[in-house]
């Protein structure tokens, strides 16, 4: 009977832990794009209040960011923009930029400023369906008056950058220390 008491403690005491905002467990979803810059100060800050706080990290494009909250898997996402689902709140942390991203050699590479409909013949290199920054740079092609035609398709931003200066395309990525607030 003590070992059965025993195990009873021992699992409350792991619940109260993980409900612990001091000293529990955290499940937080990020979008790959934030994980290189934002997300580290994030935690670092977090920590610093709390040391014995825990993170299980997950990274995922949006939808899937979207399906970890109502699933329950995660307690907090950062997003690209607003999930749009009634059941999640949802608040503007910051605003980042995005630039048109050319190989160094194009004729484009040394301009401050560019329409991007100047690009609209060449490939594009672009995030795989189901990323925020797909679904926004189609959008700003089609404003600017094209449908963008799809070179290549990847999942981490940093190898479209890589794909880009290799001379394969052009993109549109954001600068990470470009974000401001809102």
């Amino acid at each position: 009977m003590d070992v059965v008491l025993h195990h009873y403690d021992l699992g409350l005491c792991a619940v109260a832990e993980s409900v612990d905002p001091e000293k529990g467990l955290i499940p937080l979803a990020f979008l790959h794009t934030l994980g290189t810059w934002l997300v580290p100060p994030l935690l670092g800050s977090f920590r610093d209040q709390y040391p014995r706080a825990r993170f299980e990290l997950h990274q995922h494009h949006e939808s899937g960011l979207v399906q970890k909250l109502l699933d329950g898997t995660v307690d907090l996402a950062i997003t690209g923009g607003d999930p749009d689902t009634p059941t999640i709140s949802w608040q503007r942390l910051l605003v980042q930029s995005l630039w048109l991203a050319v190989p160094p050699r194009h004729r484009l590479a040394r301009r401050k400023q560019v329409r991007l409909a100047e690009v609209a013949d060449k490939p594009f290199i672009l995030l795989q369906p189901g990323y925020g920054l797909r679904d926004t740079t189609e959008r700003l092609c089609r404003e600017a008056g094209f449908t963008p035609h799809v070179g290549f398709e990847g999942e981490e931003v940093e190898s479209l950058r890589g794909l880009v200066t290799a001379g394969l395309g052009v993109s549109l990525l954001p600068l990470p220390q470009m974000a401001t607030q809102p």
